[in-house]
């Protein structure tokens, strides 16, 4: 009985090592930046929403993204975002991540834009009003 209690705790922990493998680094690992680094116009190979512009006026940071509309791009929206540091002490250097909302009169667009090996990642949450099913997107662009 102890034997099959000892080999079944073991392919339990086995398992949950495992599992924790799969679990992205938290955002405090990831790599500090400066805002000047997401400042640019950013690009995709034809997704759903094919470009991105940040841009940092004084302290404002605004991101425009566009999309395919039909056989053209279009304006999706515009917001404005705050940056994220990783600790209270990298408040004023560091920079690992913007978000920004966007309202639309359909549902709450929620933005988390980070850096990965010099390309923007841009993660999306959809929280729509009524019936519809909340969605998320995450989009891979590279600095034009």
């Amino acid at each position: 009985m102890t034997l099959r209690r000892t080999a079944t705790a073991a392919a339990l922990a086995t398992t949950a090592v495992a599992a924790l493998a799969l679990i992205p680094a938290p955002a405090s690992a990831a790599k500090v930046t400066h805002v000047r680094d997401f400042v640019g116009t950013w690009e995709s190979n034809g997704d759903d929403l094919t470009k991105v512009k940040v841009a940092k006026a004084g302290g404002a940071i605004t991101v425009k993204v566009w999309g395919n509309c039909g056989d053209e791009q279009c304006v999706i929206g515009e917001f404005d975002a705050r940056r994220y540091a990783t600790s209270v002490q990298d408040g004023s250097r560091g920079t690992v991540a913007l978000k920004g909302v966007r309202t639309p009169s359909f549902a709450t667009v929620t933005y988390l834009i980070t850096l990965r090996n010099g390309a923007l990642i841009l993660q999306q949450t959809y929280d729509y009003t009524g019936d519809r099913v909340d969605s998320y997107e995450e989009f891979t662009l590279v600095k034009k």
